[in-house]
C-alpha cells in the first residue's frame, strides 16, 4: 500500500543526518527496537540520544535478542520512506 501525504507522518524517518557514534557512517536505513533492549546494550547518555546503526547495535548485543527486539526497519529513498516489519524471525547458532 503505497498512502501519499502532503505533512510528512510522526514517527516515519525523513532521512538520517547523524553519523553513528560506533563506526562513524551515516546510517541508510532508520530502526526501531524494544526500549529495554536499547538501553541493555546502548547504555551511554550520549549514545543513547544520538544515532547506533543497526550493524554497530548487532556487534554491541554481539547477536543475541536483536532479532525479537527489532520492531522495524525504515529504508529512506529519495521523497519516500518503505517501512519494514518483520514477519518472521528465525534465529541460528553461529557456523563453525
Amino acid at each position: 500500500m503505497t498512502k501519499r501525504v502532503d505533512s510528512w507522518p510522526e514517527a516515519v524517518s525523513d532521512g538520517l543526518t547523524l553519523a553513528c557514534v560506533d563506526c562513524g557512517q551515516v546510517p541508510r536505513f532508520d530502526y526501531h527496537v524494544a526500549d529495554e533492549f536499547w538501553t541493555l546494550h546502548v547504555s551511554e547518555k550520549s549514545a543513547r540520544l544520538g544515532v547506533v546503526c543497526l550493524p554497530c547495535l548487532d556487534r554491541r548485543c554481539e547477536g543475541v535478542g536483536l532479532a525479537n527486539a527489532l520492531v522495524e526497519i525504515q529504508w529512506t529513498g529519495t521523497n519516500h520512506t518503505v517501512v519494514l516489519r518483520p514477519t518472521f524471525r528465525h534465529v541460528y547458532s553461529a557456523r563453525r
